[in-house]
Parts: structure tokens; C-alpha cells; sequence
């Protein structure tokens, strides 16, 4: 049986915390943008949608046309899907996985001739 010593140790050791009111606001330091992205930020100053999506596709021109096959055969094999014509509907849906691993590599691809275009350019 514990004694009443032991019980008093174990209300003594937890002490009790007041904890309203604690939390004090943090502040956070404001990093300037490095040349790189200054100069990003710059390239994008006062550029529409349209002129955006003209850049980037001569950036990359093999994404978006990955992205436009994969959403024309999404679509086309869901409207066969509906009509009930299930050849078609599964050839569309292969079509579609095709044209996703497609853009997926022209991704890559992209990343990879982008980072070996800033390295070629650092050095």
C-alpha cells in the first residue's frame, strides 16, 4: 500500500502551468530574392496568359501537346464509354496511358536539358 509520502512526492513533481496567454507571435525575417529568381520575376513583370502559355510552349512544346493527347483520348473514350462501345472506349484508355507516360519523359527530358543548359552556363 503506498504511503501518504509517496502520493505527495507525485502531486509535487507535476507542477501545474498556466497556459493562457503564453503564446507570443513570431516574426519572421524577410530574404531578398537571389539574382536567379530576380530575374525570373522580371521575365514574368507585365506578361499576359496568352504570352505565357507562347513562352512556355516554345520552352517546351512536347508537354502541352503530351497534356492535349491525353485529354482528347480521355474524352473521346468517356463519350464511347457512354455510347456503349467498349472496343473503342478501351483502345482510348490505352491511348490515354500512353500519351501520360509520353508527357511524363518530355517532362524529364525537359528538367534534364534545363539543369545541363545551367550548368553548360555556369561553368
Amino acid at each position: 500500500m503506498p504511503s501518504s509520502k509517496d502520493n505527495d512526492s507525485r502531486s509535487q513533481s507535476v507542477p501545474e502551468k498556466s497556459f493562457q496567454n503564453e503564446a507570443k507571435p513570431v516574426k519572421f525575417e524577410y530574404l531578398p530574392p537571389t539574382p536567379d529568381m530576380r530575374s525570373a520575376l522580371d521575365l514574368m513583370d507585365g506578361e499576359t496568359t496568352k504570352e505565357k502559355f507562347i513562352r512556355k510552349f516554345s520552352e517546351q512544346p512536347l508537354i502541352p501537346i503530351g497534356c492535349g493527347l491525353t485529354a482528347t483520348a480521355l474524352g473521346y473514350g468517356l463519350i464511347q464509354m457512354k455510347t456503349g462501345n467498349q472496343f473503342m472506349s478501351q483502345r482510348m484508355m490505352r491511348l490515354r496511358i500512353l500519351a501520360q507516360g509520353f508527357t511524363v519523359i518530355a517532362c524529364l527530358v525537359g528538367v534534364l536539358h534545363t539543369a545541363k543548359r545551367k550548368r553548360s552556363s555556369v561553368t
